[in-house]
């Protein structure tokens, strides 16, 4: 009789073991511990962020001729005037007059010359975009820490 508690015991040791060990896997996966399966949340999560913030990126593409293509959402209640946009700390559009923009307009924003961008390779970029309201107060957006990712086009 004892041998066979002992077995009951030890059979439910394993089973309480396996399922500590698989929630602790979903719970490392998710927060991105294991290179390659909390990725695609991350990307997501980036993703969604840009295209609601109050200077928005809803749309972008990067392809490996040194060219980005970027679509720029003003979300703020009044226009703004577009002053400067830099990834990684370079400045690739610099307007001296300024570039109005209308709340809830959306514009076509060239980033040219860029680094190079192979096709199928990932990039992460920090952005920055300098503004000013139409009370004349400058204001610099950096999304707080999220960077501008995604995959290489052709």
């Amino acid at each position: 009789m004892k041998l066979k508690k002992l077995a009951q015991t030890a059979t439910e040791y394993l089973i309480i073991l396996a399922v500590v060990i698989v929630i602790a896997l979903i719970v490392v996966s998710v927060m991105g511990g294991i290179p390659g399966i909390g990725k695609s949340g991350q990307d997501k999560a980036e993703k969604a962020f840009w295209a609601t913030s109050d200077i928005a990126i809803p749309a972008y593409a990067n392809t490996q001729n040194n060219n980005m293509t970027i679509n720029m959402r003003n979300n703020l209640q009044e226009g703004i005037t577009l002053n400067t946009f830099s990834l990684d700390g370079v400045t690739y559009y610099n307007a001296t007059a300024g570039f109005y923009v209308e709340s809830g307009e959306t514009i076509n924003l060239p980033v040219i010359g860029k680094p190079v961008c192979t096709a199928g390779d990932t990039y992460s970029y920090a952005v920055e975009i300098n503004y000013t309201t139409m009370t004349g107060k400058g204001y610099t957006f950096n999304g707080y820490g999220h960077k501008l990712a995604g995959q290489c086009g052709n």
